[in-house]
């Protein structure tokens, strides 16, 4: 994936500062991401994760324990 490809993923998910873009961008000599813009990934994709997980239970807070438990159709209430 160049970079030009990960600025246009970046800019696309999140409405990144212009700082986050430019540590996100920079690689070494390797084409590798940096340290930080690793870090910056990373962090990125758990709080995207964080957010997906809070959502999902803020929509399923009212099923009672009766539906849990009979959603996939193998255990017993």
């Amino acid at each position: 994936m160049d970079s030009s490809h990960l600025q246009k993923l970046t800019c696309t998910i999140l409405p990144a500062t212009e700082e986050l873009k430019n540590v996100i961008l920079s690689t070494t000599e390797m084409g590798q991401p940096s340290f930080q813009a690793s870090n910056a990934l990373i962090y990125l994709t758990y709080g995207a994760f964080l957010i997906a997980g809070l959502y999902i239970a803020y929509l399923l807070r009212k099923q009672t324990k009766g539906q849990f438990l009979a959603s996939n159709g193998t255990q017993k209430g």
